[in-house]
């Protein structure tokens, strides 16, 4: 089977292949920074964006900084504040770093402090007043978190503070470092978890009490600029253009994600990174790429090569990041759900047509190149079904679900029949029901005769029998054997892992094979009455796609 690239893409992740097409909608959210400042002017440019899923905070630098708030699908933002930088959201809640407006001669600059506007009411925040300079807020629910320095005195101390705003209480002190530190990252907050930089080590402290470390596994590792955050469990960062990823149930344990990536955030099952490589006309391309984590999964989630897609922040179940259209300065803000981000999401009819793709209206999907000759030439709709996803990058491979199956390519195998492979989605389906340790799953004894009406299969202990048996043998992929051959229906089917037997859930006979379910439906006209369960289906509703 020759395997082509897709219409619209490839986006490469290491040695993997990430597929895409994906028709990015336009953003939700839009700053007029797209044309040219006057002459002799120095071009704007914008910070990275903060969210909680609801608004976005972001600073313009134009003469002075600037900050805009927005509330997600609004049409226009709202300046709130100049000469303030580092913002953060959550609520009602805005808070910023208040800088010194510019000094006349002969005066002096006063501290950073913290300033914050309630935006439901419009009235200023009552904010910990702490000596020395507040940087670096963060925000979460009730928790503010900010570094505290005082330049002032050469032996201070630098210290992470935390005070809960529904309270008057004194601020928590979660850690201080000794006056020789050059600086303290901004803090992350996750639940009661809060995550800092020190030089090249990242601090782990809980908001509720106890003694805050550094993370083992990330030790000495992660580089200035490269960013962190942290989300459930899981702890990311950027170190020599690497991402990382940190289950903090095993905090000695580092992976890497990706090669090539910055600016890591997450929300604790999703992972999402600037990705910055040249495409195929050797032009730089700065891509937001995605990881879950729960399915192991890797796939293209800002994308286009007339674009810079930089910057991304997640939280409240939203994805945003900042996007540079050719010929503009600055950003535009972008804010999407993560659930229409997911390969899984129904993309636009193209309203055309090609000789590489085609586009399926009742799922919204494509099938393209080799996936596609592979979906008409083994059985087409009747087996395999409508295409639920595009293609992604799925354990290792290249990978595309369609509403029976799971589409897997494997490069290794190229110029072979098997360079497409099915996923065992049948044995998958029998685990997570936990059917695989009841009886019909059980061997039967080897040796088993076979007879006119079953065959016993000795590589898993169980027989095809009646209409299943007629139903297997008859089907198969297409290797180009005479008829359909045994090891075109091993291919397409697997080995059987059950006999037949009554689902409990549907109350229909049914047999489990490795890649396949065979349901009988007694009420169907032939030769209808076996088909096969929607397993690609059954497992991205297991994953919540």
């Amino acid at each position: 089977m020759h395997w082509l690239t897709r219409r619209l893409g490839v986006l490469h992740h290491g040695a993997a292949r990430l597929g895409a097409p994906f028709l990015l909608v336009a953003g939700l959210l839009a700053v007029a920074l797209s044309t040219a400042p006057p002459v002799g002017a120095v071009p704007p440019t914008v910070s990275s964006p903060r969210t909680d899923g609801t608004t976005i905070a972001w600073i313009e630098y134009y003469y002075y900084p600037t900050l805009y708030v927005q509330t997600i699908g609004a049409q226009q933002p709202q300046t709130v504040a100049s000469y303030v930088d580092h913002p953060d959201v959550s609520g009602d809640r805005l808070v910023w770093e208040a800088l010194d407006e510019p000094v006349p001669p002969g005066g002096v600059a006063g501290p950073t402090r913290l300033g914050g506007v309630n935006l439901a009411t419009g009235t200023p925040l009552t904010l910990p007043n702490t000596t020395g300079e507040q940087l670096e807020p963060s925000l979460s629910g009730n928790w503010l978190v900010w570094v505290n320095h005082d330049p002032s005195d050469l032996l201070a101390p630098w210290a992470v503070l935390a005070t809960d705003l529904s309270t008057s209480f004194s601020p928590l002190v979660l850690g201080t470092f000794p006056s020789s530190v050059t600086s303290v990252g901004r803090p992350e907050i996750s639940g009661s978890h809060v995550l800092w930089s020190v030089g090249t080590d990242l601090w782990l402290a809980d908001l509720n009490g106890g003694t805050p470390a550094t993370i083992a596994g990330a030790a000495g590792r992660y580089q200035d600029g490269g960013g962190y955050d942290i989300g459930g469990q899981s702890v990311v960062y950027a170190a020599n253009s690497q991402v990382h990823l940190i289950d903090l149930a095993n905090p000695t344990a580092d992976r890497v994600l990706s090669g090539h990536g910055t600016t890591p955030t997450t929300d604790g099952r999703y992972v999402f990174w600037e990705d910055t490589q040249l495409n195929s006309a050797g032009l730089q391309q700065r891509s937001v790429v995605a990881y879950d984590i729960a399915s192991d999964s890797f796939f293209a989630a800002a994308v286009n090569a007339n674009e810079f897609n930089w910057a991304p922040r997640t939280r409240g179940g939203v994805l945003v990041w900042m996007q540079t259209l050719p010929y503009s300065y600055g950003g535009i803000p972008q804010a999407r759900p993560i659930h229409d981000l997911l390969p899984s999401a129904p993309l636009p009819n193209p309203g055309t047509s090609d000789p590489n793709w085609t586009y399926y209206p009742p799922t919204g999907h494509y099938l393209g190149a080799g996936f596609r000759s592979f979906w008409q030439q083994s059985g087409g709709l009747p087996v395999f079904g409508y295409p639920l996803t595009e293609e992604f990058t799925q354990g290792g491979y290249t990978v595309q679900y369609v509403e029976r199956q799971r589409f897997e390519y494997h490069p290794e195998f190229k110029g072979t029949p098997y360079e497409v492979e099915l996923g065992r989605l049948g044995a998958a389906d029998a685990a997570q029901r936990s059917l695989d340790s009841t009886q019909p799953f059980q061997p039967l004894p080897p040796g088993t005769p076979s007879n006119a009406d079953c065959v016993f299969v000795p590589a898993t202990g169980h027989r095809l029998c009646r209409g299943f048996k007629a139903y297997w043998q008859s089907h198969g992929l297409d290797f180009g054997d005479p008829g359909v051959s045994y090891r075109e229906s091993l291919a397409l089917f697997g080995y059987p892992l059950s006999e037949e037997f009554t689902d409990p859930a549907s109350g229909l006979t049914v047999q489990y094979f490795e890649r396949a379910v065979f349901e009988y439906h007694p009420e169907n006209p032939e030769p209808y009455k076996v088909e096969l369960r929607l397993l690609g289906t059954r497992q991205l509703q297991a994953a919540g796609w």
